[in-house]
C-alpha cells in the first residue's frame, strides 16, 4: 500500500519515540484508516531468504511494545534464526496513542471498540482488528515476494492470547498450499467456548442454571457477534477450529487475579487464569476432532509472565514450524 511523505516522517518520529528495535510501518484501509505495526521492514518489501515468519500480538499495557528483541533471542542460537521474520500489530488506544500520530491512526479501546475482540476502530472509516491480521496473511502468502516462506506462526500473550484464541475460530485469511500455519495461546483472561456449556464444580460442563449475565455472548461466546465474524456459521466456525493447529500454553504460578477478567460471564470460566487453561483443556477434550489440533503446555514456575512461558521448548519449536 502507498505511504505518503507525511507518513514517512511519521514513521521516523514513531520509531524514535517508541525506541523499537522492529521498525514503524503502516497498512493504508478504504477510508484513508492506517494501522501501524513493527516489522524489521515493511511486509509488502518481501524477503527472499525467509523460510518462517511470526505474528505476535501484544497485551494490554500503557503503551504497546515491540517483543522482537525478545522473540529473536528464543531464537538466537538455532541456526535458522537468520531465516525467520517478525511481525506484530500495534493496538492503540485514544489514552496510548503517539500524539505524533493523533488523528491519523486507527484507534481501538477494550470496551466498545475492542481489539481483542476483532471490533471495528473508532470513526467512519472503522476496520476491524482481525482485519489487520488478515492483511499480514495476505502479504506474506504472496509467493513472490516471500519465494521461501513454509510457515507462519501467529501467537500472543494475555491479552493477545484472547485475540489468538476467537481469530484461530473466525479468522478469515486465505490459505495457501504452499504455506502451513500454526497458532499459540498463551495465557489469556478468557477463552471462546463455541457452545454454551461451562465447566462445573463437579467437572463436567453444562449452561449456568440460572443464566449469567452475557456468559454466551462474543467474545465468551458465540451470540451477538461483531460485524468481523457475525456472518460466519457455528459449523464454518468449528470447520475452522478442527483445521487450525494451535498450542495453548500457561503458567502453573498463574493464579493471581491483576489483570483478569472478573465479569460474572468470565468467571463461569474459573476463578484465575490457570484454572480456567485447565477447564478450557477439559472442554475441547469433548471434542475429539479439534481435540487432535490442539496441545495444551503448563509451565512450571512462573505465573502471567510473558518471557518465561514464551521459553518453553514446545513454543520455542512452533516457531520453526515444529509440532511435535
Amino acid at each position: 500500500m502507498r505511504i505518503t511523505k507525511v507518513f514517512q516522517l511519521l514513521m521516523s518520529l514513531f520509531a524514535g519515540a517508541m525506541a523499537c528495535e522492529a521498525g514503524v510501518n503502516f497498512f493504508e484501509f478504504p477510508g484513508g484508516a492506517y494501522a501501524p505495526y513493527w516489522a524489521e521492514r515493511p511486509l509488502e518489501a518481501g524477503d527472499t531468504d525467509a523460510e518462517f515468519a511470526v505474528i505476535f500480538v501484544h497485551g494490554l499495557s500503557r503503551q504497546p511494545r515491540d517483543q522482537s528483541p525478545t522473540l529473536r533471542a528464543l531464537t538466537q542460537n538455532d541456526p535458522r534464526a537468520a531465516r525467520v521474520i517478525f511481525a506484530m500489530p500495534a493496538f492503540f488506544s485514544p489514552r496510548n496513542r503517539p500524539e505524533e500520530l493523533k488523528d491519523r491512526i486507527a484507534l481501538w479501546d477494550i470496551r466498545e471498540h475492542d481489539w481483542r475482540r476483532g471490533d471495528l476502530s473508532f470513526g467512519e472509516a472503522g476496520i476491524s482488528s482481525f482485519a489487520v491480521l488478515d492483511r499480514m496473511y495476505e502479504l506474506l502468502s504472496d509467493r513472490q515476494c516471500y519465494p521461501k516462506l513454509k510457515h507462519i506462526l501467529l501467537c500472543g500473550f494475555s491479552a493477545g492470547g484472547q485475540v489468538v484464541n476467537r481469530y484461530v475460530a473466525v479468522g478469515r485469511f486465505a490459505r495457501s498450499a504452499h504455506l502451513q500455519y500454526s497458532f499459540a495461546v498463551g495465557a489469556p483472561s478468557t477463552y471462546l467456548y463455541p457452545d454454551g456449556r461451562r465447566p462445573t464444580a463437579q467437572g463436567t460442563f453444562c449452561e449456568p442454571d440460572p443464566p449469567v449475565a452475557e456468559w454466551d455472548s462474543w467474545h465468551l461466546g458465540l451470540r451477538d457477534r461483531n460485524p468481523y465474524s457475525r456472518d460466519l456459521s457455528r459449523a464454518e466456525i468449528f470447520a475452522n477450529l478442527t483445521a487450525r493447529p494451535t498450542l495453548y500454553l500457561c503458567g502453573e504460578a498463574d493464579v493471581e487475579k491483576s489483570g483478569l477478567a472478573i465479569s460474572p460471564g468470565a468467571m463461569t470460566q474459573g476463578e484465575n487464569r490457570y484454572r480456567r487453561f485447565l477447564n478450557y483443556r477439559r472442554y475441547v477434550g469433548l471434542f475429539p476432532e479439534w481435540s487432535r489440533q490442539c496441545r495444551f503446555v503448563s509451565v512450571p514456575k512462573y505465573g502471567h509472565q510473558w518471557r518465561g512461558v514464551a521459553s518453553a521448548p514446545e513454543f520455542v519449536r512452533l516457531i520453526f514450524g515444529e509440532r511435535d
